[in-house]
């Protein structure tokens, strides 16, 4: 089965393409004017790749939490692309696109502007990454908590922006560039193991209380 891996919720537009969960392709592009260059982009990304749309059994696409009009320009894509090829859609937490390189407790971190910080625990063993089942909103103390109590490493793939936010992370966060590999291989296994739609995707849009 071959599909689609589609992340616009970052600061690059990420796409990937699997088959049978096993990651085969992956660019990534420039955000800006996003809403304008992620149909063209993608379009780039299948001719490099040497797929056409026809190839794709379903489509995955991260709903977040990140930029909301980011997420939402990569999700209605995806949305659009899956009722035109009438094959089923998936989504997934965008932060999966972070992992550490070596086994260990983790949360991954990105800027949530004043709500404070996303996050998503999870951990790493030998042979594979388990994250938690939903993302979460933390303050600076509790993501610093995190780190020093739980003994968590902290990891994000927009390190830059992180920093300018809060300076005083820049010797406990780990820089990782994104990938969509986890995606690839949990939106497989999800299809595989449960009957998928093609009903409109739930963003992932925490707000603080």
């Amino acid at each position: 089965m071959k599909s689609l891996i589609i992340d616009t919720s970052g600061e690059r537009l990420l796409f990937a393409l699997s088959s049978h969960g096993h990651l085969t392709h992956e660019s990534s592009f420039p955000s800006l004017q996003a809403s304008s260059l992620c149909a063209t982009s993608l379009q780039s990304f299948l001719q490099e790749s040497s797929v056409t749309l026809a190839h794709l059994d379903f489509i995955c696409a991260g709903t977040g939490p990140g930029s909301f009009l980011g997420t939402r320009i990569g999700v209605t894509l995806a949305q659009t692309l899956s009722y035109a090829l009438d094959i089923p859609l998936i989504g997934f937490c965008s932060l999966q696109v972070c992992s550490p390189p070596n086994p260990s407790s983790f949360c991954v971190v990105i800027d949530a502007k004043s709500q404070g910080f996303y996050t998503l625990k999870g951990t790493k063993n030998q042979e594979k990454v388990y994250y938690a089942t939903e993302p979460a909103l933390c303050s600076e103390k509790e993501l610093l908590s995190l780190h020093h109590t739980e003994k968590l490493q902290l990891i994000t793939p927009m390190k830059d922006a992180l920093l300018k936010k809060s300076p005083s992370l820049s010797n406990i966060v780990l820089d990782i560039p994104p990938s969509l590999s986890h995606p690839c291989s949990s939106c497989y296994h999800l299809i595989s193991t449960t009957k998928q739609s093609k009903k409109p995707l739930a963003i992932h849009y925490l707000r603080l209380c």
